[in-house]
């Protein structure tokens, strides 16, 4: 089963900046719909790309002022020796491409 965070990344980047992140931010930024935005933030959603967790990944990044990788957003309930694998194989693709965005390195 897989849970995304994305609820809780949006709630510490208020608590963070006393600002709130709308999903109409997110979606002008980067292409997600609000409705998807929605979805995800009730863990509503069915199917989502990898490509899409990686730019909202690379996106709060920026915002929060901290590498997030996609299994920062999704969380994977699966055998340890395969999400391990998983989660380094997502983190060393996104910090490749926060590296070349310009993103800190926090």
């Amino acid at each position: 089963m897989a849970k995304l965070r994305l609820k809780e990344l949006l709630g510490e980047y208020q608590a963070k900046t006393g600002e709130t992140l709308r999903y109409e931010d997110i979606n002008e930024a980067i292409g997600i719909s609000p409705n998807t935005l929605s979805l995800m933030a009730t863990n509503k959603t069915d199917a989502i790309r990898f490509s899409t967790l990686d730019n909202l990944a690379a996106y709060l990044s920026l915002k929060l002022k901290r590498v997030l990788t996609t299994s920062d957003i999704l969380v994977l309930d699966i055998p340890t020796p395969i999400a391990d694998q998983l989660r380094a194989q997502l983190r060393a693709n996104l910090q490749a491409q926060v590296k070349a965005e310009g993103a800190p390195n926090a």
